[in-house]
């Protein structure tokens, strides 16, 4: 009696077909804080356990979480309400989930071990790298920085009286980076009406590590209605006092717009 064929495969191949069947839909929490690919090869950061704060822009039963977070690859190029991010709820075996699509992912998360959540990953713009003896160079390169201001650490609060009178303050926000003897990006990041600098540093994430180059002022503004302050004034002042303090490129400051509210005057 002939003995039927037995073919022995190595242990790879068995461990590439569970990754791959597995790839198919984020597990959770194996995936929980990393960078999940989907079928488009859009990647998003998985977090298990977790729903978003800001509302849905619409829902749907979905067939699982893998599918729930490509159906946002179809909205992320709308005119309006474009999908950067989902939460995905399970129902009963074998019948799927609600899928919520969101536009935005400014309110932060919150804890519900029944959900998962999957943010768009974005990838941080590539601010131009600090240029030794850059013809536009401030007049700070090569200074030490101010005193209580150090590179990397804690964002620090400045006052002081612009021209048209008004005390004004802002945060100020040196990255790890810096470098005193080459020409870094300066960045001015505007918050938004009721906000503050330092809830918009949080917000925008400038202060963090995917930023290493940039110097970032978030500058206070103020709600008044019978005397409006002269912004113009006051961003051509914040760019000219880190002139002698720091060495930023004075040709390329980048201006980061007002939210929810917030303008701007000349």
């Amino acid at each position: 009696m002939r003995s039927p064929l037995l073919i022995l495969l190595p242990l790879s191949a068995y461990l590439l077909s569970f990754v791959s069947a597995q790839s198919l839909s984020p597990q959770c929490p194996t995936y929980n804080n990393t960078l999940f690919a989907d079928d488009n090869g859009v990647q998003y950061t998985i977090y298990c356990g977790y729903d978003a704060n800001d509302a849905a822009n619409q829902n749907f039963n979905a067939a699982n979480f893998s599918a729930c977070i490509d159906s946002c690859d179809n909205y992320f190029g709308a005119a309006t309400n474009p999908c950067i991010s989902v939460t995905y709820a399970p129902g009963a075996p074998g019948s799927g989930g609600t899928c919520y699509l969101r536009s935005g992912v400014n309110a932060g998360l919150k804890v519900n071990s029944n959900l998962a959540t999957a943010n768009r990953y974005i990838p941080p713009p590539a601010y131009p790298a600090p240029q030794a003896n850059y013809v536009n160079a401030s007049s700070g390169c090569g200074k030490p920085l101010a005193a209580g201001i150090t590179a990397g650490g804690t964002s620090t609060n400045v006052n002081f009286t612009a021209p048209d009178g008004n005390l004004r303050s802002y945060l100020i926000h040196v990255p790890s980076g810096y470098d005193v003897t080459k020409a870094a990006p300066l960045i001015m990041a505007f918050h938004g009406r009721s906000s503050t600098p330092s809830a918009h540093e949080g917000e925008t994430g400038f202060s963090t590590s995917w930023n290493p180059y940039g110097i970032v002022v978030y500058p206070l503004g103020i709600n008044v209605r019978s005397t409006i302050p002269k912004d113009k004034t006051l961003i051509n002042t914040h760019i000219a006092t880190m002139a002698g303090r720091s060495g930023h490129s004075e040709s390329r400051p980048i201006l980061r717009r007002p939210e929810f509210r917030g303008c701007l005057t000349d």
